[in-house]
C-alpha cells in the first residue's frame, strides 16, 4: 500500500469526517471551556454547613453566543469521595458586562435587577466515589426555564442556605501556574503533551509528540472549539469511515503543521508569545502507521496565561474569597 502525505491525507480525512462523521460519546461541554473533557487541578471540599455562597465568572469566550442552558451539572472531584448532601440551593444567572478585572469581591455588587433565578429548591446529591470521567456529573440541576447566553459574560451565582452532608468539586484555580495544560479524550497510539517555558518577555509553549513510530510523518492538529461543530458533537470516532479503529478527532481544525518524528518516535511544535499573553488552544497530534495507517493522540487544552478565563467569589460566613488575581472557578457542565 503506498501511503500519501501524512498531513494531506489526514487532513483530507479529517474533512470528511467533519462533513459525514460518527460520534462516540460525546464530551459534556464544561465551562470553562478548557476543562471540557478534562478535569481541573483543583477540588473544592463543602462541608455541612449553614450556608456558604460561590459566585462564578466565565468569559464569553466560553459559550457560543446564543447558547441555550437547561441544566447545570457540578462535577465530581477526580481525588475525592462525596460523602452525599441535600442543600436548599438558589441559583442566579446573568449576563453580564463584569470582567475579570472589575468584579466587586461583594457578589450582590456584580449582579443587577437584570439577573435571573434559575433555581430554587431543595438539592439532593447522591453519595460518590472520585470520578475517572471528566463527562461525569455529580448532579443535574435543571433550571426552571431555558436560560440563553448573549453575553458579553456569564456570571453563575449559587447561594446555599443550608447544606447538610458534604461535597468534594472538581475546580480549576491557577495560582502559581501562569500557563496550564489539560489532557482530554483517548489516543489510539502516541501522547501528546505541553511545556510552556518563559525568557526574555517571551513564553514559549512546546507540544510534544512521543510514543510514535519513528522518523514517521506526523503533524499537530490546532483548533479553538473542543466540543461542537454545526451538527458534529466531538470527539469524532475515526472508525467507521477511515478504518481507524479507536482513533477520534478531539477537535474543530482550523491550522495544522508538519512534524517528522526522530528515530524515537518524538517530535515537537514551539511557538511563542508576550508573556503573560491569556489565550486558549486545543491541540491533537497525529502520525503515520504501517497499521491502521494513522493513529491520533489525546487532545491537550492550553490555557495560556492566567487571566481572563473565570473567576470566582466565594463567601462561608465571616471567611472570604476572591475574586483572584488568576484564574480560580468552580468546573461547572452544561447543556
Amino acid at each position: 500500500m503506498t501511503r500519501p502525505n501524512g498531513l494531506l491525507f489526514l487532513c483530507g480525512s479529517l474533512a470528511l469526517s467533519s462533513a459525514l462523521g460518527a460520534q462516540v460519546s460525546p464530551h459534556v461541554r464544561a465551562l470553562p471551556k478548557v476543562a471540557t473533557g478534562a478535569f481541573g487541578n483543583f477540588d473544592l471540599s463543602l462541608p455541612s454547613a449553614r450556608n456558604w455562597r460561590v459566585q462564578c465568572w466565565y468569559s464569553g469566550s466560553n459559550l457560543p453566543t446564543s447558547y441555550v442552558i437547561r441544566e447545570i451539572g457540578l462535577r465530581q472531584s477526580s481525588r475525592m469521595r462525596t460523602s452525599g448532601a441535600a442543600a436548599d440551593l438558589q441559583i442566579r444567572l446573568e449576563n453580564s458586562s463584569e470582567t475579570f478585572g472589575s468584579l466587586s469581591p461583594n457578589p450582590d455588587d456584580n449582579l443587577t435587577a437584570a439577573a435571573v433565578e434559575a433555581f430554587n429548591d431543595r438539592l439532593t446529591v447522591p453519595s460518590t466515589q472520585a470520578s475517572s470521567d471528566p463527562n461525569q456529573e455529580l448532579v443535574w440541576i435543571p433550571l426552571n426555564s431555558p436560560f440563553v447566553f448573549t453575553g458579553p459574560h456569564l456570571i453563575v451565582d449559587f447561594n446555599v442556605l443550608r447544606q447538610v452532608g458534604g461535597l468534594a468539586i472538581d475546580g480549576l484555580v491557577q495560582l502559581g501556574t501562569p500557563n496550564l495544560f489539560l489532557s482530554a479524550g483517548s489516543s489510539c497510539g502516541g501522547t501528546l503533551s505541553g511545556t510552556a517555558r518563559s525568557a526574555a518577555g517571551l513564553t514559549t509553549f512546546t507540544y510534544g509528540l512521543s510514543g510514535a513510530n519513528g522518523s514517521a510523518p506526523a503533524g499537530i492538529l490546532l483548533g479553538l472549539e473542543n466540543v461542537a461543530s454545526g451538527p458534529l458533537r466531538y470527539p469524532l470516532d475515526l472508525g467507521p469511515l477511515l478504518g481507524l479503529n479507536g482513533c477520534e478527532l478531539g477537535l474543530e481544525v482550523i491550522a495544522s503543521a508538519p512534524i517528522t518524528t526522530n528515530p524515537a518516535g518524538e517530535g515537537d511544535v514551539s511557538y511563542s508569545l508576550p508573556r503573560g499573553t491569556p489565550f486558549t488552544l486545543s491541540a491533537q497530534c497525529f502520525f503515520l502507521t504501517p497499521t491502521p495507517s494513522v493513529s491520533t493522540t489525546n487532545v491537550l487544552n492550553t490555557i495560556g496565561g492566567n487571566t481572563d478565563l473565570a473567576n470566582g467569589i466565594a463567601v462561608a460566613g465571616a471567611a472570604r474569597f476572591g475574586p483572584a488575581p488568576y484564574n480560580a472557578s468552580l468546573v461547572l457542565l452544561v447543556r
